[in-house]
């Protein structure tokens, strides 16, 4: 059996005239603070703290577990209450710092780079990673990973071979907007996607599709005969 789904989507309401007007305001966290050592994909961050410790705001409080994978910064000074499983909004248990919010905000001393220009490749990468910068989508996946694929030089001259230069601009914003909309990490929409006659993955997941599909009608044939 297929999947059962409707046109038109749900369009909850939205309340905008509630805020819309409203000024913008500085709101600090107050009370403890969790912060889960799984909030990417990949493998989950390992503590670097322990309980009784005091933390800074900005302090790295948990370091990334793999390659994939991220470190975790604590937006607030206080001390560890305890590290310990809670449940997160996917309804899963995972392990989290639980830091007791002191409402000082002391921040930690940065180190600001003094000329990012100077950097080579792998050094800005290093840095992308050591801040734990992880894209805005579902998945949260680590950019550091984004930004080492195995053969860059490769990908990219494979792709200007196929692209007039004038074009090369106007292609990567539609590339960014097709995976954030249509081919994204979880629950990729092939069927809307004008590239699927191109992608093998498309193929696979169509596939797996029509073998569901026949499985499923199978069954109802299955319990019709009983």
């Amino acid at each position: 059996m297929g999947l059962k789904t409707f046109k038109g989507g749900v369009h909850p309401y939205e309340g905008k005239e509630l805020a819309k007007d409203a000024p913008i305001v500085e709101v600090l966290p107050k009370g403890d603070l969790v912060y889960p050592l799984s909030q990417h994909i990949g493998a989950p961050a390992s503590p670097i703290v322990a309980k009784g410790d005091r933390v800074l705001k900005g302090q790295k409080i948990a370091e990334a577990g793999g390659f994939v994978s991220s470190p975790i910064y604590a937006s607030a000074s206080g001390t560890v209450k305890a590290i310990e499983p809670r449940r997160v909004a996917v309804g899963d248990m995972v392990n989290s710092i639980v830091i007791e919010n002191d409402g000082a905000f002391e921040e930690v001393s940065y180190t600001p780079c003094e000329d990012v220009t100077a950097l080579s490749k792998e050094e800005i990468i290093g840095k992308v990673k050591e801040a734990g910068v992880v894209g805005m989508g579902g998945a949260g996946f680590p950019t550091h990973v984004k930004l080492s694929p195995k053969e860059p030089e490769k990908i990219e001259y494979d792709l200007m071979k196929v692209l007039p230069e004038d074009h090369w601009i106007l292609w990567n914003i539609h590339v960014i907007t097709l995976g954030r909309t249509i081919c994204t990490a979880r629950s990729p929409r092939c069927g809307e996607c004008f590239l699927r006659c191109l992608c093998p993955s498309a193929e696979d997941m169509e596939k797996e599709k029509t073998k569901k599909e026949k499985t499923g009608n199978s069954g109802s044939r299955k319990g019709e005969r009983l």
